[in-house]
């Protein structure tokens, strides 16, 4: 018989769980949306650690002068 295709992960928005087109804005609550480096999962922006595969995520450099 035909060969199944293997279904797709869902990708959702990780502020309002909302279904997420790929793109780096969730198209619902309007937030730009960050991706893991190493799983490619949306992650929230200040987020420190990919809570899906532990990746350490990039950090915002200290400001210089004050």
């Amino acid at each position: 018989m035909g060969g199944n295709k293997p279904e797709r992960e869902r990708c959702a928005c990780p502020y309002c769980d909302a279904e997420l087109e790929g793109g780096p804005m969730c198209t619902v609550c309007k937030v730009a949306v960050s991706y893991c480096p190493k799983c490619h999962k949306p992650v929230p922006c200040e987020g420190k650690v990919c809570p899906y595969c532990g990746t350490k995520l990039k950090e915002e450099s200290p400001r210089k002068g004050g």
